[in-house]
């Protein structure tokens, strides 16, 4: 249950600890869906800093919606990272909207 808060403070390095030694079925569909969108917010920040630095370094706009996506971003990790917990509180391992099933 505590692997989608795991992720919070160590992202896709605690997740993918936690996927790795897993040996109860539910806690490595937990951590297989957390793993997902970790990976998914990985790749999008990378996508926010090149379009904040590439993009923006031509156009100034891209930097003020580089910074709005990065917000928003961390907004969603936080909230799906709450409710993910709580749905595995109540058994259910919950998938991760936006995130797609890399693993």
């Amino acid at each position: 249950m505590l692997v989608h808060l795991i992720g919070l403070p160590f992202g896709i390095l605690g997740v993918g600890l936690v996927y790795l030694v897993a040996d109860a079925d539910f806690t490595e569909s937990n951590a297989r869906n957390a793993l997902n969108w970790w990976v998914f917010v990985f790749g999008a920040g990378i996508a926010i800093i090149v379009m904040a630095f590439v993009l923006g370094a031509v156009i100034d706009i891209f930097v003020i919606l580089a910074a709005l996506l990065a917000i928003v971003l961390g907004f969603l990790g936080l909230g799906f990272s709450i409710w993910a917990t709580v749905k595995a509180a109540g058994g259910e391992a919950w998938k991760y909207p936006l995130a797609p099933s890399l693993f």
